[in-house]
């Protein structure tokens, strides 16, 4: 689903040929640009008033799984899909094992740190752009 917002807003997604254990699923690719998305399951929290999204990615090595947090190193944006309302959040990794998008304010009125699910929406392909890569259409001679 992820994948085909993505189309729909004009973006060409490449996966992963080979292997696995990637730090991310998929590369976007559009006007030049290339961002590595990792993907994620977007939860409803057990009140209702949060979105939840996993920071954590699965590992399979000898011994059992290991749950990384997701950085910067790994993937250039989080997208979690909620699918009971079919949307799609984006979310720049900054190591955390959970991220809560709020529908509501907190009622403790807290402001600092608060991240509200309405501004993590995904709606044009500048959300997900690297902040670090940049393909020019016509490189330099």
């Amino acid at each position: 689903m992820v994948a085909a917002k993505l189309i729909r807003l004009g973006a060409s997604i490449f996966t992963p040929a080979f292997g696995h254990d990637h730090p991310f699923d998929m590369i976007v690719h559009w006007s030049g640009n290339l961002s590595r998305i990792q993907v994620k399951t977007a939860r409803d929290s057990e009140d209702g008033a949060c979105i939840l999204i996993n920071g954590q990615g699965v590992v399979d090595r000898v011994g059992g799984k290991q749950y990384p947090v997701i950085t910067a190193d790994d993937c250039d944006v989080i997208v979690g899909y909620h699918i009971e309302t079919d949307t799609a959040y984006v979310i720049r990794p900054v190591g955390k094992t959970r991220y809560q998008l709020r529908r509501t304010p907190p009622k403790n009125g807290q402001i600092i740190g608060i991240m509200y699910q309405s501004d993590y929406r995904l709606v044009h392909l500048d959300q997900v752009a690297s902040k670090n890569r940049y393909l020019s259409p016509h490189p330099s001679r």
